[in-house]
């Protein structure tokens, strides 16, 4: 009586593996990956581009905000107006480099930043949780 193994052997030997195991439909498997290629990438591109979107939000609240802070700080003269200055500086620097870079850009720039800065990626990351921990309760 032939065993499962003997079956797997001469089945080697004549080349009806796929026929015997069920496999030798290797289009559909082909196109079923090729489908989840398409899918996936599809869903990457939306996602970039509502990632794109969002960073364009960002960059003109970020102007509007540091307009605001000029208005606030202009002639108050000393620390407070040099103070308010410099972070609308710093906002308006910000709102800047999200329009002129995409989302992809913006990520290969934080990766590079984590590898050359860990201690100070790590106290950001631990700082803005804090925050937003603070901002959800």
């Amino acid at each position: 009586m032939p065993n499962e193994y003997d079956a797997r052997q001469s089945a080697k030997t004549t080349g009806t593996t796929d026929t015997m195991y069920g496999g030798g439909d290797q289009g559909t498997a082909t196109e079923s990956r090729d489908n989840a290629t398409n899918v996936a990438a599809q869903v990457k591109d939306k996602a970039e581009a509502t990632a794109d979107k969002a960073m364009d939000t960002g960059a003109d609240q970020m102007q509007s905000t540091a307009d605001t802070i000029r208005e606030k700080v202009e002639g108050q003269g000393g620390i407070p107006e040099k103070a308010g200055t410099a972070v609308a500086d710093g906002m308006e620097r910000t709102a800047t480099y999200l329009r002129e870079h995409d989302s992809k850009e913006v990520m290969e720039d934080v990766e590079n930043y984590i590898r050359e800065h860990p201690m100070q990626a790590v106290v950001g990351a631990v700082a803005f949780g804090l925050i937003v921990g603070r901002v959800l309760r």
